[in-house]
């Protein structure tokens, strides 16, 4: 369900979270595609872990805690890939150039790694239902610092 605003979007970013808007994380998810040669890999992280797509957690970097909602799958054998957004909120932008009639959006990304260590919390089984891209990163916020706070950190 759309809230007041979302219409006004493209519909496939009604359908898809915007890495360029929303801090978000990448687990191992060969099975995007079931019958991928690395499947067996990318489920056995899953049921190792109980983390799935839709799930909350933070990145901490030093002092920033930044909530993140796990929104994408990649390659079985690596863990550690962020959206736009979450290298923004780190204040390591990725962007090269962004669109000049909405800057919200990257046309050119620089591609390159970190360069520091970042820690990522994950909480399995957090998945919110009901999300729409104008309460996405509320939501995920609210979630994922209470789940945080309650681990006394």
């Amino acid at each position: 369900k759309l809230s007041p605003g979302d219409e006004a979007l493209p519909k496939w970013r009604q359908k898809y979270v915007t890495s360029d808007i929303v801090p978000y994380v990448v687990i191992p998810y060969d099975s995007l595609r079931p019958g991928r040669p690395n499947d067996r890999e990318s489920r056995e992280f899953r049921d190792k872990t109980g983390i799935a797509m839709g799930d909350v957690g933070v990145v901490v970097d030093g002092d920033k805690t930044i909530p993140v909602l796990v929104a994408d799958g990649g390659p079985h054998n690596k863990i550690g890939e962020g959206s736009l957004a979450l290298f923004d909120a780190l204040g390591d932008t990725r962007c090269a150039r962004r669109l000049a009639s909405d800057p919200r959006f990257c046309t050119k990304v620089k591609n390159y790694s970190l360069g520091r260590t970042v820690e990522y919390i994950l909480f399995p089984g957090s998945k919110i239902n009901g999300l729409t891209p104008s309460n996405t990163n509320r939501k995920v916020s609210e979630k994922a610092l209470k789940l945080y706070r309650a681990l006394g950190r």
